[in-house]
Order: C-alpha cells, then structure tokens, then sequence
C-alpha cells in the first residue's frame, strides 16, 4: 500500500511552506475522586516553524502548570520577528537568545521532527504530543512530558461545524475519556466533556477565545480579534449552529509580575438571546507563548448566566493573548507602577489604619500601646510623606531586578510581590533625604517633601522608610532565619554603599578634577566619578537584584555575579543620565518618573563634575579644558555658556566614549552571568535592561 503523502519538518528552518494552522482541544475531566482538572491543547504550524503547548489546570486547588516545545524553524521565526517593530534593546536580547538555535525556555526544543499529514487529521510533534484521527471515528490525542503522559480519546456528541471564521472547523462537544500516567503511580482514568478547533487562517498578534459548554447542552465559542469583530457561535443540543455578532466587555484585571502583562479575568458575554459572565477560576493561568517572546492567559472559566431567557451555567476555556511584541522598553517597564504602587499602598495605606501603623511602628499589640490615640498623627507623621512622592513614582525598572533575578532561576516572583515595595520605598526614602542635602525644591513634578512637610519631618520619615525592610522580610520568610540572615547582610552592605555614594556625591569632585586639568591626566577623577555612580546608583540596582537572587536560593557564585551584572546596569544608567542631562532630554508631559531638563547642562550650570566632564580632559585642548573647568566650576553659568561647554563635550568624543564605556561595563558583567543562566524570558529581558540602560535616550 502506498502511504498517505506527509510534510515532515527537521528540527530546522526548511522550505516548505503551510502558512499557518492551530489545533486546539480544551477538555474539563474528572477522576475517580470528582476532582477537576482542564486540559489545554495547542499545535501550531507556521511555515517552515512548529511548536506545541499543554497545559492542565486544576481549580480546586488553584494548581496550573504548563509545557511548550518549538522546533528551530519557530527559533528562527522568533528572531527574524524580533528584527523588525521590536525596541531595539529587546529585539537585540531576543536575537542574542536564539542565535544558538535553541527556544527561549520554557519553551524546550522538539526532540525530533515535527510530520503534519497533508490531507488528513494526523500530527506528530517531535514525539511529545500527537493529534490525530482514528479510522474508527473520533480524536485521539497523547502529549508526553518528563514526568507525566496524558492520553485522550474523544467521541464526537456533535457534528463539526464552521467556527467564528471561515476557516474554522469547530467539533463543540466530545465525550472525553482520559488516563493521566506518572512514573511510579497507578494510572488515573478520568472522563468528561471536550471541544476541538482548527483554524487554518492568519496568526494573530492578539486576540480573545472563550469556549463554554453549558449545562443546559449548548456550547458557546465567542472570539474577538483585531481582523474580526466580536462574535458568537452557538451550537444547539442538536448540533444545528447559530451565528450572531456579539460584544465581549472585560472586568477584573490581573497584572502578571513575571511578564508585566495585564489580563482581563472576568469577560461578559452579551449577543441576542445570551448573557454570560465568564471568570477564570483562578488568576495565575500563564503560559509562555510560542513565536513570539510573551505569553498567553489560557484559563479554565466558569460561566453563569442566561440563554434564551433561562439560567444558564458552564465550564470552558478562557483564552487571552495581549499584544506581546515590546515596542518600548521604558513603557513595558512602566507597567510594574500599577504593581509597585498597590504593594507601597499596603504598607502605607491612603487613610490612618490601626494594623498599619501597628506594624511601621513596630507598636507590639500585646506590649498595650495606644495604638488608637496615635494612629492618626502618625500617619500624619510617617505615611503621608511617603505617599506623597511614592505616588508620583518613577518608572519602576529597579524594582524589575528583584523580580527578574528570581524568575531567571525558575522561581516564580508572585509570592513575593512586597520586594516591588521594599524597591521603591528604599528609592523614595533616598530621594527624601537628598532632597534636603541638596535643598532642591521640586521631585517628580510636585513639590519636594521638605517643602510640603518641613526638613525636620523629611529627614525623620526618610530615615524610617529604611527600616520598612525588616517588617516586609520577616512576612516573607516567617519560618527562614538562614535566607533572612542573608538578606539583612544584603540590606545593610547596599545601605552603607548607597550612603557612601552619597557622601562622594556632597563631597563633589572639585579637587580631582582641578588636578586633572592641570596635569591632563584624569585617571584619578574618572575613578572618582564612576566609583561614585557604582555605589550611589549601581549599589542600588544591585542590592535589589540580590534580594531576588537570595529569596531564589542563588549559590554564591550566581550571587556574585548578579551582584556584578546589576551594579553594571547601575553604572550605565548613571553615565546615560549624565549624557541626558547635556542633550536636554525632556519629560513627557505627564511623566513624573523622567528627568526634568529644560536646558542643554543642568549639571554644567550646577557645578557637578560628571563623567563625560571628566572623559573630555583627554580629549580638548589643555587650554580650551581649563576654560570649560572654569565656566563648570564656577557654577550659575548662563544658558547659553552651559549649552556651549555640552557641545563641546559632544563634539570632543567624550560623550561617545562615555557611552562606549557603559556598553562595556554591562558587557563584560554579563557574559560571566549568562554562562551560569538558561535562556529564558526574563534572562532576555534583563539583558535587555542593561542594553537599555546603556543605550537610553540616544534617539531622542
């Protein structure tokens, strides 16, 4: 017999091409105990590129837990996507990723050939998950990961219908018969009910699918996409089908700490004769998306409400792809504000709350403290200062070290969102007290703090926001006192090496600098210059990189060399504000977390001695330096001599080598880093925050 004709696709790029194809089951199964669990299948064919997911969700106990496989012809995708429309610091991370042709994890790569059948129902992905269509009628699926096999074998309660498109092939309801295998355990057979798709149209970059079937015998499949408007698909107990535009409202959101993307969680359904409210049953269903850097919230959902007038309920999947494709760092970033600021709240609530102030205070409820009589003077006292500048909160990238040097190890951030607090209220109470030293009358676009509530106040509240730390670590790690040693010894080396930078920082540079330009040799306040920025700026960054890093349980050479990498971005970020504040980077309107410089040199016109200043001694004149040192040092230059001496220091080169050197430091801090990380997502991006952190603000 001669056999029926297949594509099979190596493991890399070829040249076939079958434009793009999903196959998607989704199945609600019970075992023996009446215990639930969802199943979520999806095989995608783009071309030359394969990939598949799965994923089993078990609400009752709010378990979720999910696998994905890509071939190198979806590596190659991923890069060449990556090449075009993407923020230039990701898209390089990304292409930097697959350059060795492996899939970001958690994608894993294909263990063998990925065979579509080209006239018939028949997939085998790399031996790991297979769809296919028995003689005998029906569906039957197997995916295979390392620790566990399922098996599905499902019959068709309803013929195939035309799904929300016209290449859509839609089989709503299956009777599902399932067994779930571990190495070392019994098999577990389960059954219940399943819905197929295939859909053989364009990929979307986003898109909404909810999948339900009904108690009453309906199924229901709404989907929205931006090529296609909203739409219903509603097929009766008979299997006939009915078809009827439809709005899909969303509610609550949940916002991931791991990829920053915001999910609507509840959907309503609204379309002639139906009214549903659809919920996921727990929030923390992400998947990692394939061919793309991103993910995917594939829910297991419930349903409630009315079909043609009567009371409905349901089961199904809920299924919501964001626009994944990072087209601004600063903005992907700025989405960690929502997340930060809710946990500052926590701690320093908008109204006098006795539990709060119990606990900044550290007022023992036991020990018999009035609490009641100075809760709200202290919140007078303590929390609103905090608030006030808290609230205007930059754009959050420091707090994404503590999440990224977690996630990076496989350890998910989501137990510990109090770290994006402890980031921001150490920057905050930073700030506070500078803001004093400096006496500088505006932060964030609103009056400092000392203006609003007096010196004494600033310096007071500043200093306490410090200590906040150890009330967070002790709700973290209640029951930990090894990691909780280690974070405290973390703590207390950054504070001593933020302080130190600050001291460097009030000192000034003045005398080094003199004698740079009188020798020409600058080695001495270049040292000066950038171990100021390593300790005021990168000693930052890095502290909270290591909070993540220890909270993930980092031996000590992966510490070291986290330590290493985030005081780099650190630096780099320093030398790039330096370089922002000659070119007069401007805020957006609205923006209270950019940097406000009105004029070519703010720095220049306040005397500082930064470090494209300090690169230019080798590269002007001695004579033509010396003015320039005289115009700095002299500060309250007038506009247009500041505007003059930043020229030059542009025109020199020294600005160009500043930024040389801060793609240096992040380089060479990172190659030792990576050697010791996968390649995963957040790895990606934390590469893409020191590129950024050394290349920021050149296209403006």
């Amino acid at each position: 017999m001669t056999p029926e004709p297949t594509t099979e696709v190596e493991s890399g790029p070829v040249e076939a091409d079958r434009g793009h194809e999903e196959w998607r089951i989704a199945a609600c199964l019970r075992d023996g105990r009446g215990e639930e669990h969802r199943v979520m299948l999806t095989f995608l064919a783009h071309r030359a590129a394969h990939a598949c997911g799965w994923s089993v969700s078990v609400p009752g106990r709010a378990a979720y837990r999910a696998r994905t496989w890509s071939d190198g012809g979806a590596v190659e995708l991923v890069r060449l996507d990556a090449a075009t429309g993407w923020d230039p610091h990701v898209g390089e991370a990304v292409r930097e990723a697959c350059s060795g042709g492996r899939p970001i994890a958690p994608d894993l790569p294909l263990p063998g050939r990925a065979a579509v059948a080209a006239d018939r129902l028949e997939l085998d992905f790399g031996g790991v998950a297979e769809l296919s269509a028995p003689a005998e009628g029906g569906h039957h699926v197997v995916v295979r990961g390392d620790d566990e096999t399922w098996e599905l074998r499902l019959r068709a309660l309803k013929p195939a219908v035309r799904g929300a498109g016209p290449d859509v092939e839609l089989v709503p309801r299956l009777a599902a018969e399932a067994t779930w295998r571990r190495p070392g355990q019994a098999p577990v057979p389960m059954t219940g009910l399943a819905l197929y798709q295939r859909a053989a149209d364009a990929a979307d970059d986003r898109r909404t699918w909810i999948a339900l079937h009904l108690d009453n015998g309906w199924d229901v499949v709404a989907a929205r996409t931006p090529r296609r408007p909203a739409s219903v698909v509603l097929v009766a107990p008979d299997g006939s089908r009915h078809e009827a535009p439809a709005h899909l409202a969303p509610g609550a959101r949940w916002t991931s700490a791991r990829t920053l993307n915001a999910y609507p969680t509840v959907w309503r359904i609204e379309a002639p004769g139906l009214s549903l409210r659809v919920a996921a049953c727990f929030p923390e269903q992400e998947r990692q998306t394939v061919f793309r850097l991103g993910a995917v919230l594939e829910a297991a959902a419930a349903a409630e409400g009315e079909l043609h007038g009567e009371p409905v309920r349901g089961d199904g999947r809920l299924e919501v792809l964001p626009v994944n494709r990072i087209t601004d760092f600063e903005d992907h970033m700025e989405r960690l504000r929502e997340l930060t600021h809710a946990e500052v709240v926590r701690l320093y609530p908008d109204a006098p709350d006795q539990a709060a102030i119990t606990a900044l205070a550290g007022l023992a409820p036991a020990s018999g403290w009035p609490v009641e009589v100075v809760t709200e003077p202290l919140h007078r006292a303590l929390v609103a200062p905090v608030r006030h500048l808290a609230d205007a909160m930059g754009k959050g990238w420091r707090s994404y070290a503590a999440v990224a040097a977690m996630e990076m190890q496989g350890v998910s951030s989501e137990p510990y969102r109090a770290l994006l607090a402890l980031a921001e209220l150490m920057h905050t109470a930073s700030l506070m007290v500078d803001d004093v030293e400096d006496n500088a009358p505006v932060r964030r676009g609103r009056p400092a703090v000392h203006q609003v509530f007096g010196q004494a106040t600033a310096i007071n509240t500043g200093t306490h926001a410090y200590l906040v730390f150890d009330q967070v670590v002790r709700h973290l790690l209640p029951d930990d006192p090894d990691r909780r040693l280690r974070l405290y010894q973390a703590y207390l080396d950054g504070m001593r090496r933020n302080h130190a930078g600050q001291a460097l920082d009030i000192l000034g540079h003045h005398d080094a600098m003199d004698a740079a330009v009188a020798t020409g040799d600058a080695a001495t306040v270049l040292e000066r210059v950038r171990t100021t920025h390593r300790l005021k700026t990168g000693g930052v960054v890095r502290g909270v990189g290591e909070f993540g890093a220890i909270l993930a349980g980092a031996e000590d050479e992966l510490l070291r060399r986290i330590s290493a990498y985030f005081e780099a971005v650190g630096l780099a970020y320093q030398i790039t504000d330096d370089i922002a504040d000659l070119r007069a980077v401007l805020a957006a309107p609205g923006d209270p977390g950019s940097r406000v410089a009105r004029l070519p040199g703010e720095d220049i016109r306040e005397g500082k001695v930064t470090y494209p200043l300090a690169l230019a001694v080798a590269r002007l004149p001695r004579p033509r330096m010396r003015d320039i040192w005289g115009i700095v040092r002299a500060g309250n230059a007038d506009p247009a001599a500041a505007a003059a001496v930043a020229g030059a220091l542009d025109d020199c080169g020294a600005v160009a080598a500043a930024l040389e050197d801060a793609r240096r430091a992040v380089d060479e801090a990172w190659a030792p880093l990576q050697a010791l990380l996968p390649v995963n997502h957040h790895t990606v991006m934390i590469r893409a925050l020191g590129l950024y952190a050394a290349r920021r603000h050149l296209d403006e």
